[in-house]
């Protein structure tokens, strides 16, 4: 069953060259509704969430929305609607993991595509994007975990048209907010975004200190939670019930745990490069024709956003469940400043750095594709 995940990526990538820079968006489209479709044959078996979640699309066929929400609506009253709208449009529970695949593939190729475009990628390039973007995103995952990754993909493109773009900020908050009700485990990074607004205009001294600081905050926020959340049954009730529901998972996978950590050290040497190239861009008078200071400085901002977001994984590390899914929303957000590396590359002045990226980029993907085969996608099962 694993040879259908293989046989869909063979696929995609044996018609690539059919499709050139300006088509690329279909490409990627064609992509995304072709995993959706695998998605919709998925057979769950009872371990995973999915099985649980096809159980609830059961019941919910069968009950009034009003008692459905008193079952299950206090704490994620958005999942609710989301489950209970695709329960009573179609019969068939397959509708949910498609429908979830589709918006998360969606959403992380659009950021991609978004990110390529402003800095007027070569198709080589984005296909770099793309094959370090499939090979170390967990395909199962998003499957099996709906709600989590639904949320990951639309936060970190959101962040992108609020902090780099700079568009539609009020609507983008209202996005992030209603996220938070969508599944509690976006929390920690909707408060790094809403630091990161608060110190966005200081040098970038105070922004390296909130690498200390902020776990300090988050660690604090964490520990209040608690103490609230055993008092309360509301949201916050929920969210210590979750982090502490996450931190009592016995099944602990040596390799899944270390390929998490790899992807992070990876994703911070990628970050470093990216970061250290933006710095002396806007130091010196920035030559670069394509990016002003003003999508610079937005840049450097999205960078510092998911420098935050790494620094929180490696602070809730003894937090299994959470090291395991949440660099996957580093995954998505890093195509941004992959892409700008890439760009950067054919400047003179860092071109010497870009064969070693490709051969790094490259290994990297096939060990982790090849870890995913062997330990994730072979617990695939898709019925036809």
């Amino acid at each position: 069953n694993m040879l259908c995940i293989v046989l869909l990526f063979l696929g995609f990538a044996v018609i690539n060259p059919i499709f050139n820079k300006k088509t690329y968006k279909i490409y990627l489209l064609l992509f995304a509704v072709a995993l959706a479709c695998l998605a919709w044959f998925t057979k769950p078996d009872y371990t995973m969430d999915l099985y649980r979640a096809y159980g609830q699309l059961d019941l919910f066929r069968q009950i009034s929305f009003g008692k459905a929400y008193s079952y299950y609506g206090a704490s994620n009253p958005l999942t609710l609607v989301y489950y209970y709208a695709l329960a009573r449009i179609c019969p068939e529970n397959g509708l949910l993991p498609a429908l979830t695949v589709f918006i998360v593939y969606g959403f992380s190729f659009a950021l991609l595509y978004k990110a390529a475009m402003r800095f007027d990628s070569t198709k080589k390039e984005m296909n770099m994007a793309l094959l370090f973007f499939m090979a170390n995103f967990n395909y199962f995952y998003v499957i099996d975990n709906t709600r989590i990754y639904i949320c990951f993909a639309v936060l970190a493109y959101f962040m992108y048209v609020d902090i780099v773009e700079k568009k539609h900020r009020i609507f983008c908050f209202l996005v992030y907010a209603a996220l938070c009700y969508f599944h509690y485990g976006i929390l920690p990074f909707v408060l790094i975004r809403i630091v990161l607004l608060l110190i966005k205009k200081t040098s970038p001294i105070v922004k390296k200190a909130f690498i200390v600081i902020l776990p300090v905050l988050i660690f604090a926020a964490n520990k209040i939670v608690i103490a609230l959340g055993s008092a309360s049954d509301g949201l916050l009730g929920t969210v210590e019930k979750k982090v502490s529901g996450y931190s009592d998972y016995e099944v602990f996978g040596v390799w899944q745990f270390s390929m998490s950590i790899v992807r992070l050290v990876l994703a911070l040497l990628i970050m470093l490069l990216s970061m250290t190239i933006t710095e002396s861009l806007l130091k010196k008078k920035n030559t670069d024709g394509l990016l002003g200071n003003r999508l610079l400085n937005g840049m450097y901002n999205y960078d510092w956003m998911i420098v935050y977001s790494i620094v929180a994984i490696f602070l809730f590390a003894s937090n299994y469940q959470f090291v395991l899914r949440t660099p996957n929303f580093i995954q998505i957000a890093l195509s941004v400043p992959l892409l700008f590396l890439l760009y950067r590359f054919r400047n003179p002045v860092n071109k010497n750095l870009k064969p070693y990226t490709y051969i790094l980029l490259s290994a990297e993907s096939v060990i982790h594709f090849a870890y995913l085969l062997l330990y994730v996608y072979n617990n695939a099962q898709f019925v036809f």
